[in-house]
This record gives C-alpha cells, structure tokens and sequence, in this order.
C-alpha cells in the first residue's frame, strides 16, 4: 500500500466541467495521485469519473481548476500534451480503427504520439497478456471485444506512460482474465508507475486499489486509505447517497422464477464461420424455454459474438437451422421479420456502434426501434414519443436534461440505460441481452437486473455475459460455450465453481 507521505505526481484543485446542455459533470473536485500507488475512481455513471480523466488527460478543457503536475501548474491544450509528461489513457471503448488490423492500429498510434514502434516490446506485451503474436494480423472488427480491450491496455503501456488511466478496463475481460490484468497492474506499481482505476465495481476497488476517491453527480464525496478495513455496503452507501441500493436488492431475491416446458428459441447444430472464413460455431445447441432466463457463459472468443450475429441476422450460418416460434431460418434469420412477428428485443454490448446513433438526439434514439424496424416512417407519433422519452428518462433514471440532448454528451452507463430502456419498454416476448450491464454502476445493474428478472407475461431471456455473478444470480439454466460448442448445462441452484472454470477454460466436463 501507498504511504501518506508519499510523492504527489499529479492533483486538481476545484475543477469544474458543464457540457453543452447544461450537465454538470463537475463541481470543484480536488484528486490526488501519489507517485507509486493504484488510485482507484468510484461513483455511479454520470458521476463524473470519466469526464476527470479526460480533462487530466488533455482531451477536455475544465471550465475552471487548476492542474499540477509534479507540483507545477499545466495545462494540457491536447491529448499530446498530456503524452508528452508520460501521461497514457485506456478508455472504456476501445480507440481503435475496426478496418485496420492490430499491427496497423499500433503503428499509427506509435506516429501519432512520435514513438517507434518496438517489436521485442510488443511480442513481450503479447506473451504478458496472454495474446496470440497473430492476433496482430486481424482486423480489430473481427475480434471479439475482450481482445480489443486488451489490444488498448497493451497500446498504451507500450510507450511506458508514468501515469496510466483505465477508465472501466474490466467491462469486456473475464474474471481470469481480471486476475491477470491486476497483476500487471502490480507489476507497474512495483515500477513505481501512478495508476487510476476507474470502476464501478466495488469488489474490484477494494482487491487492488491503495485508495479510493468517491464521486457522486459531480462532486468528490472522499478519499479513503483502504488497508483492508473498508466495507462494500459502507462505499455503496457512499456512492449512491441513499438506501435504494438495499431495497432494490432485496426485491431482486425475492422475484418468483416461473418456465413453461414450451420453446421460443430453439438452435440445432449450428455451424458458422467468422469473417476470416474460420468456424467459430461447430454444432451448437440450445433450447431457450417461455419465461426463463438462460445464460450463455464462457472465456470470450469462443463463438458467443457469432452465436448472437446468426441469432440477430447479422451473420450468415452454414449448417443447422434457427427456429423462434414457429419460423424456422436455415441459412440466415430475418431478424426483422422475427421482430415484427414475435416482438424480440435485443441489447447489444457494444452500444456505441451498434446500440445507439451517436450524432442524434435521445428522442430519435428512443423512436428507432420503430422507425426501423416496425416500418412506421413518417407516421410516427412524436408527442407520444416526447412523454415516452421523459418517462423513460425518470424511470431508468438517466442523467439526461431533456429528451432533445445529444447522445455523444451521455456518459457510456447513461447511454447503456438507454439501450436497455428503449429494449425492454416494449414487453417483448424474448430478449437476447448481450452483456446488459457491462459498464453500469452498482445501483443501476441491480436495477436492470430487477427488470429482466421481473419482465411482466411470458417474456424468455437468452443472456450472453462473462460475468459469472451475473449468471448465477439471473439465470434459471447455464450453458458453457467452449470452441463453438456447447460443452455442458447446469441449473443455477446446483453450481461447482471450480468444475464450471474448467469446463469454461477447456470444455473438460
């Protein structure tokens, strides 16, 4: 752990940020970053964690604050600036070109920040994070969103930065691959490298941070020394300001779990390639029940991204067939068929590209479903829309001023609680929820996960996520997906952890 009276690297005094629509993302917040320790950020989203890193990293401008750096008073014009004092940033989506391969995407990171790109490095930062060398080959867009988030840790640390930010750099990884990562965290630390970890994870705050810094809409709650005494339910207190986070809780457990012995959703022997032509689905199955939730888990990259492309019709499959109801695809699902059909909703986890139109405003973001997909056109409804819009942002409590603001001024948790708003408002029959909480606080995910489990009639959920928690506390049934198969099934109520991450890490059962 850090010592009190340790180097003071980097600090902000009263800094203050208002976007354009009048959110405060900001009100004096004075930080600290001791030379040597793993500081980690907590807070609910919109609380203003990301938005500090930005301005410390020169992609922002505060209002007003000061910044010091090593005890001198600076102000970051750009992002270069920021690099030019050793200051590197891991950012929750990844800032990598999809047409580009990783090589390529490295390489015009190295120009741009004036560095030579060094090979020994690079198969060094490779064999560390457990990343095949020909991984660099391949487009950042075929890979599945783990590797991408391990591609941008690696991107950074390549240039040795002395102050390093991951803004949510667990979201995609899975719990072993959260282990490895601390440890190189570690490792840096060791190398009396200043990190800032940037979660809403609590679990995670506590096993690796020296200190942790609470924000709560804007403005810094405390600081706090964690030498292993401070407790979940005291920093959760902390970060939302009030018990909703118990009671919402508890109405979680206490929701009746009811499945019929009818199918909605039915996969037989499904075979599909990837984009490079490789197979990545080699005969999977699985039958999808009215009214339960079944989870997919598993290490990702082994077939879950493909699984959910021929499931939603972005994929073409080779072999098998796809049955929701009564329609049976063999070759590629009509997804909007299905949807006008049989009202399915879907949730992607990479709501930036695919989840939300980011130049357009949150009304037109809330219509789309609509628009595109129930065909209505011009005969929409606006004032409909309007009250559905501000109704929606109320209930999933968005941090939004008012239904005409920009999307790309949302923070990524508030635009993730769009997402599933817009999904889930519609009562749908099946919901394929692809990572519904990555990147949410701890209030919020509870929240959502009371929603799924609490989807009023006949609704069945096909959850896809890599996080175990989440699928033991949702999910009636377990599937492990291993190498494009499905390798092994459980009822949630009877689980071995240590038999699951086998079945997980080689499709041993």
């Amino acid at each position: 752990m850090a010592n009190s009276d340790d180097k003071i690297l980097l600090q902000t005094i009263n800094i203050s940020k208002t976007y354009p629509g009048g959110i405060r993302a900001l009100d004096k917040v004075s930080f600290e970053l001791k030379e040597g320790e793993i500081h980690a950020l907590l807070g609910e989203n919109g609380a203003g964690k990301t938005t500090l890193i930005k301005i410390l990293s020169g992609i922002l401008h505060p209002d007003e604050g000061k910044i010091l750096y090593n005890g001198v008073e600076v102000a970051f014009k750009n992002p270069l600036d920021a690099m030019s004092l050793g200051i590197g940033v891991v950012h929750q989506h990844p800032l990598l070109i999809p047409n580009f391969n990783v090589y390529e995407n490295l390489k015009l990171y190295a120009t741009i920040i004036r560095q030579r790109l060094k090979i020994e490095e690079l198969t060094n930062l490779l064999k560390i994070f457990k990343v095949e060398k020909s991984v660099l080959d391949k487009k950042i867009a075929d890979l599945p969103s783990s590797i991408r988030q391990k591609i941008e840790i690696l991107k950074v640390l390549l240039f040795k930065p002395k102050v390093l930010f991951l803004d949510e750099p667990t979201s995609a990884l899975t719990p072993i691959e959260v282990e490895e990562l601390f440890n190189i965290l570690k490792d840096l630390k060791e190398e009396k490298k200043s990190i800032v970890f940037v979660t809403h994870k609590i679990k995670e705050a506590l096993k690796i941070s020296d200190r942790i810094t609470i924000l709560r809409r804007g403005k810094k709650i405390a600081t706090l020394e964690n030498k292993g005494n401070l407790q979940e339910d005291v920093l959760a207190t902390l970060i939302v300001g009030d018990t909703t986070l118990k009671a919402v809780s508890e109405k979680v457990e206490g929701l009746p779990r009811n499945a019929s012995d009818e199918h909605v959703l039915v996969v037989e022997d499904l075979h599909a390639r990837d984009d490079l032509g490789i197979y990545r689905l080699k005969g999977f199955n699985m039958k999808l029940r009215r009214g339960e939730i079944l989870a997919i888990v598993g290490v990702a990259g082994n077939g879950q991204k493909e699984l959910v492309e021929c499931l939603t019709g972005l994929r073409r499959f080779d072999k098998g067939n796809i049955r929701y109801f009564n329609s049976i695809y063999t070759h590629i699902v009509d997804f909007c068929d299905v949807v006008r059909k049989y009202k399915v909703s879907y949730i992607t986890d990479d709501r930036i590209h695919t989840g939300i139109a980011r130049d357009l405003d949150f009304l037109t973001n809330i219509m789309l479903r609509d628009i595109c997909i129930e065909g209505r056109g011009i005969f929409i409804d606006k004032k409909y829309f309007v009250k559905r819009a501000k109704e929606m942002i109320a209930k999933y409590d968005i941090k939004a001023p008012h239904e005409k603001i920009l999307v790309n001024q949302l923070s990524g948790g508030n635009i993730q609680k769009l997402i599933v708003a817009r999904e889930l408002e519609v009562k749908p029959s099946i919901i394929i929820a692809e990572q519904p909480t990555q990147g949410l606080d701890v209030k919020t995910t509870i929240f959502v996960r009371s929603l799924l489990l609490s989807a009023k009639g006949d609704t069945s959920i096909l959850l896809i996520t890599y996080d175990l928690e989440e699928a033991l506390s949702l999910a009636d049934r377990i599937i492990i997906m291993y190498d494009g198969k499905n390798v092994a099934e459980h009822s949630s109520k009877d689980i071995d952890l240590k038999r699951l991450s086998l079945e997980m890490l080689s499709g041993v059962t």
